[in-house]
């Protein structure tokens, strides 16, 4: 009797994980995914005057590199995401069937190419090249100069953002946050003698201190008292500046928003190229993560995680088109978290979604006014 009921309990559970696999796969239809690069060496030796480690070359890795720990978690993310999506896109490796993009950035392409080697690892396929190796060739592209907008949208020559970012810094709200950006600056400025804009000085600190801590440096004595609540709260501050409203967000996320609605239609009328393209990758940053969070509606305060992903799942369900978010938060994350688009739910109609973020979407309109501010 016994086992018969545990026959039957692991037979009704197969058929739950089964028919959900099934379902899943059978309303997919388009798979948009954003993820932060792994962990990094400083990017540059351009360092505070008093830093303890200011001649640290990085060896072996250099500046604004992978780590190993890096490398792995990269991997670790493509593994995940194979796992996944594994019925989704199958095991075997066509260049039609993904797009995958990076900035131009070395932390970028090399997690881009290991996030792509866990995805499709060969063995045991029909491409299976090298017994020794589980590994093969996958196809990505460097962003071009006029798409970096897309992911790297605090990078830009467009003054009508900061028109925009100066008019809400003048607010309240804008004050507010400056407020608690700068509180620390001017304790950090008397240790750090690092004579430079009080941004740089406050921002370029946070970073420097938390590499350093990452990578197993002892810190000054003097950061004890900000380190790391205090510094990572002043980058969140920082963060949130630069999306304040929903005009600010138009020209942050948006630009990424406008490219994932755009594709999202393309797929849903047949019209992308390739036709059989399935899921887009983006290599990315924090500032990138955070962008599109925020113009989604769907940040939380945090700091993305190295390798945080955001997906966007294209779901079509008795004739209804739908976007799906979720967010895997980081290194040795076995799930995603579903976030939920204020006003709608988890599956949100396509034209639900696309109208309650319209004001976050980048508004074509603006290339009128200010080349500079466009992505071509």
């Amino acid at each position: 009797m016994i086992l018969r009921t545990t026959f039957c309990l692991t037979i009704f559970i197969f058929s739950l994980v089964w028919c959900a696999e099934v379902n899943n796969v059978s309303t997919l239809k388009y798979v948009h995914l954003l993820f932060r690069h792994g962990h990094r060496t400083p990017i540059n030796n351009m360092t505070y005057p008093t830093d303890p480690h200011k001649d640290e070359t990085f060896h072996p890795y250099g500046f604004g590199t992978l780590t190993n720990e890096g490398k792995r978690a990269a991997y670790e993310l493509g593994k995940w995401l194979q796992k996944r999506y594994k019925h989704f896109l199958g095991y075997l490796y066509d260049p039609e069937l993904i797009s995958a993009l990076t900035t131009p950035t070395v932390r970028s392409q090399m997690t881009l190419a290991l996030v792509l080697a866990g995805l499709f690892p060969p063995k045991g396929t029909a491409l299976e090249w090298n017994k020794d190796l589980n590994w093969q060739p996958v196809v990505y592209k460097e962003l071009s100069p006029n798409d970096k907008l897309l992911l790297s949208p605090f990078n830009n020559n467009c003054s009508t953002y900061h028109d925009l970012y100066k008019e809400y810094l003048r607010s309240n709200e804008g004050r507010d946050l400056l407020r608690s950006l700068f509180g620390s600056y001017d304790y950090i400025k008397e240790n750090t003698k690092w004579d430079k804009n009080p941004l740089e000085v406050v921002m370029g600190t946070i970073d420097k201190l938390i590499i350093q801590r990452e990578l197993g440096l002892q810190l000054p004595d003097w950061g004890s008292g900000i380190f790391p609540d205090g510094l990572e709260s002043n980058f969140v501050d920082f963060l949130l500046t630069t999306s304040g409203n929903s005009k600010l967000k138009q020209m942050v996320g948006g630009y990424l928003l406008q490219k994932i609605l755009h594709d999202t239609n393309l797929k849903l009328t047949d019209q992308l190229v390739p036709q059989k393209q399935k899921m887009i990758l983006y290599s990315a940053h924090d500032s990138s993560v955070f962008a599109l969070l925020s113009a989604m509606e769907v940040y939380k305060r945090h700091r993305p995680q190295y390798t945080s992903c955001v997906i966007v799942e294209v779901h079509t369900i008795k004739n209804v088109d739908s976007i799906r978010i979720l967010n895997r938060e980081g290194p040795g994350s076995d799930e995603a978290h579903v976030l939920i688009v204020p006003g709608c739910e988890e599956y949100c109609p396509l034209a639900k979604f696309t109208k309650l973020l319209k004001d976050n979407v980048f508004d074509d309109e603006i290339c009128v006014k200010d080349r500079l501010c466009c992505r071509i």
